[in-house]
């Protein structure tokens, strides 16, 4: 079994509301969170990514990255593996194992012939890499240029509580207008969309350590309300998500 690196991981540190615009790459990319929340915007949708997980992006998949915390973040360019050639864009779980075989790449030597002991730490980082369970559902996110705008605002700022009426003012169009672009396009109601925003948003936030009450205020809710919301989406409460 071969692997072959393009590049070196890299580890980058940025602060929140750092963006790095569109852009593509002539090879996969695996973008691992170690700490803090980043969205990845891509044209299948956009992937909220929690501490501790990874989103893989195909070759010349165009994305764009935002940091919705304070984060630090390792960029790992993949060439040569026919094994994920059909990974299609997701969030990936990065397992304890999957995670120390990546800290054991960042301490290669970048471009140095490989040691046999170094072909064994990638070959097996590729088998857990082709293992990890996978999330494929992103965010949708719609055609239409008018709506969106509107639904980057929102991933921008899952707090902000726009009506379906002051969306309208917003896009020109009329209320009517705006609910039927999101259901033709998305496939749900606005409300729907959004509270989807706020539960990954939450969901990573929670990941990352902060208390339910904070990342609750955050939103907009009360610690209350937002128990309730989570709930009808999930099924379970912040304090017994994990």
């Amino acid at each position: 079994m071969a692997l072959g690196f393009s590049f070196s991981p890299v580890v980058y540190s940025y602060r929140r509301g750092h963006v790095i615009g569109p852009h593509s790459h002539p090879f996969p990319q695996l973008l691992y969170a170690s700490s803090g929340v980043i969205s990845a915007e891509t044209p299948h949708g956009t992937w909220i990514v929690p501490p501790q997980r990874a989103v893989w992006l195909p070759t010349e998949c165009p994305h764009s990255v935002r940091m919705l915390t304070d984060v630090e973040i390792t960029s790992m360019y993949l060439s040569q593996v026919k094994e994920l050639a059909d990974f299609e864009c997701g969030i990936l779980e990065v397992c304890p194992l999957l995670r120390e075989l990546l800290l054991a790449a960042l301490r290669f030597e970048p471009d140095a012939p490989l040691a046999s002991r170094e072909n064994l730490v990638l070959q097996l980082f590729q088998e857990e890499l082709r293992l990890a369970p996978r999330i494929l559902s992103p965010i949708p996110m719609p055609q239409d240029p008018r709506l969106a705008e509107l639904c980057a605002k929102i991933l921008q700022d899952p707090s902000l509580d726009y009506s379906l009426a002051q969306l309208a003012v917003e896009a020109g169009a009329s209320a009517r207008t705006i609910a039927r672009l999101f259901d033709s396009e998305l496939g749900m109601s606005y409300r729907r969309w959004r509270e989807q925003v706020q539960v990954a948003y939450a969901t990573a936030q929670l990941a990352d350590g902060k208390p339910a009450k904070v990342v609750a205020s955050n939103l907009g809710y009360t610690a209350s309300a937002f128990s309730v919301m989570m709930r009808r989406m999930s099924t379970k409460t912040p304090s017994t998500r994990h």
